[in-house]
This record gives structure tokens, sequence and C-alpha cells, in this order.
């Protein structure tokens, strides 16, 4: 199991990082109102991300990150953050976000960390993600998506201008 981690100039210790981004993660969702969701949507994508979970947690580290990419971008095309004709990115998202005030401090820092494990996951070749950590892993991924998805709801009312 992967207990350290580094990445350029900045040391993590992967699983006790985990645990506590996973705390911050969890506080954060709970002060947010989420907006109404399918519920069987929710789901599919929940035994999808266990099944790849249980063959490949790297890949199912990967997935979960292209899911919160994926929920900062649909939010930020949705309410209209992007100046017009601009390229859509996740990172321009995730920045319209924050300028929008949808994303705080914190949230960006939690997002930070987790694309620091993500890289590790995706350039490291030597790196070995157990089954456990892609699970808090895909655990905070989701509720960054789900304060990125409320927080808006919250902010702009669930409709675009």
């Amino acid at each position: 199991m992967l207990q350290r981690l580094k990445y350029k100039d900045l040391e993590l210790e992967f699983e006790r990082d985990l645990d506590k981004l996973r705390e911050e993660a969890r506080d954060a969702r709970s002060k947010t109102t989420l907006p109404p969701s399918d519920e069987s949507v929710v789901a599919d994508l929940d035994y999808y991300l266990q099944q790849v979970r249980e063959s490949s947690p790297r890949n199912a580290v990967i997935e979960a990150w292209l899911g919160l990419e994926s929920s900062a971008v649909s939010t930020a095309t949705h309410f209209k953050l992007m100046p017009e004709g601009a390229r859509v990115t996740a990172s321009s998202a995730i920045k319209a976000l924050v300028t929008a005030g949808v994303l705080s401090d914190n949230d960006m820092r939690i997002i930070n960390e987790l694309r620091l494990l993500r890289n590790k996951a995706v350039h490291e070749l030597s790196a070995s993600i157990s089954e456990y950590e892609a699970a808090k892993f895909l655990e905070i991924a989701r509720d960054v998506s789900d304060i990125i998805a409320g927080e808006a709801w919250q902010k702009f009312g669930g409709c675009s201008g």
C-alpha cells in the first residue's frame, strides 16, 4: 500500500492525507444543500466506479478525477460563468467557479491536493494504490463534485440567466 507520495517538492502521506481530506470534504459538503438529482443515475455511476475500483484502483482514481472535472465544467457552463467564446477546460472552469464565489479557498485546497494525488496515480509507474485508498479518493471527489453543484445551485438558484 502506498504510504508516502513525493511530487516535486511536496511530500504527502497518501493514506493519512486522504483521511484528512475526507474529513474536510465531508464537513464542507455537510454545509451544502444539494440540487435535485436522478437517483438511478447516481446509483449507476456508483456501481460503475465500484467495479472500476475493484478491478483497478489506479483507474478508479483517474475516473473519480474526471468526474470532478466534469462537474466543474458542466456547472461553469450551465451557469454561464465562462467568458463568451472561451475554450472551456477543467482548469478554467474551476477558476471561474472560484471567481464566482462557488468554491472557497478551502475547497480549492482540497481540489489541489486531490490533483497532486491523481498526478501520482497517473505519472508514477511505481505507485501502488489500494482498493481502500481508491475508495477514499472516490468519496472525496464525489463530495467535492457535490459541493460544486450544491454551492452553484444555492448561489444561482438552479437556473442560468
